[in-house]
Order: C-alpha cells, then sequence, then structure tokens
C-alpha cells in the first residue's frame, strides 16, 4: 500500500480521489482514515490492489515528453535570437563608434587615434584580448 500512497501523492490531489473510491467500495469509513492507513500500513492488502488496478488507467496525467521537448527547444532558440540579436547591435554601436574616430582623426591629423580604432576592430572581430 506504500507504494501507492507514494505513487499517488506525486499527483495533486489524485491521493484523495483514490481514498474516496475506497471509501465508496466500503473498505474504509472516512479518507482521513484511509490516507493515514496507505501512509503507515506496510501489509500488503489485494483488494486494495485490485481497486488501484481497475481505478488507476487514464486518471493519473503524464507529461507529453514530445511536446515540452519541441516547446524547450523553442526556448532555447528564442534564447539564442536575441543573443545574437544583442552581439549584432553591440557591434554596430562599437564599429560607429570607431568610424566617428576616424573622422575625426582624418579631420584633426591626428595619427594617435588610429591604434584606439584598430583596438576596437580588432575586439569586434576576433573578440576581447584576456
Amino acid at each position: 500500500m506504500r507504494e501507492i500512497y507514494n505513487e499517488l501523492k506525486r499527483h495533486s490531489g489524485k491521493l484523495t480521489e483514490f481514498a474516496q473510491v475506497l471509501v465508496d467500495r466500503g473498505l474504509y469509513t472516512n479518507t482521513k482514515h484511509c490516507v493515514a492507513m496507505m501512509r503507515h500500513s506496510t501489509q500488503f492488502r489485494q483488494d486494495v490492489q485490485d481497486i488501484y488496478a481497475e481505478w488507476k488507467p487514464g486518471k493519473l496525467k503524464t507529461k507529453d515528453t514530445a511536446t515540452h521537448n519541441a516547446k524547450l527547444a523553442e526556448v532555447f532558440r528564442s534564447i539564442k535570437k536575441k543573443e545574437l540579436k544583442e552581439k549584432v547591435e553591440t557591434m554596430c554601436e562599437i564599429l560607429e563608434e570607431t568610424l566617428m574616430t576616424v573622422t575625426l582623426a582624418i579631420k584633426h591629423s591626428d595619427v594617435r587615434k588610429l591604434g584606439e580604432v584598430k583596438a576596437n576592430i580588432e575586439n569586434i572581430l576576433y573578440g576581447e584580448k584576456q
């Protein structure tokens, strides 16, 4: 009976529902007493096993793993899209800033800024150096 109790405990409301079935069949007087007996009883009862086998099919909701996996894959795809979009936007911002720096360096004939521009472009192309 403990196996039945442990299995039904995992599903919300199913333990009380099965206890009500046992009360309706006349094995116990009330659901509270029935649940307590299922929790503490270690003795095998064939009548309870038979009623459970008859009651069980279709009563417990099982998770559709194919649908769950499809939804999970879609979530990860959307996360990857967001991350990629953020990276591209960051690269565009850095390139715009670099272009502005190059333009100002050319305008003012400032060669020192070219090192900064080169570093920015290298960071975009090859990633940050560590």
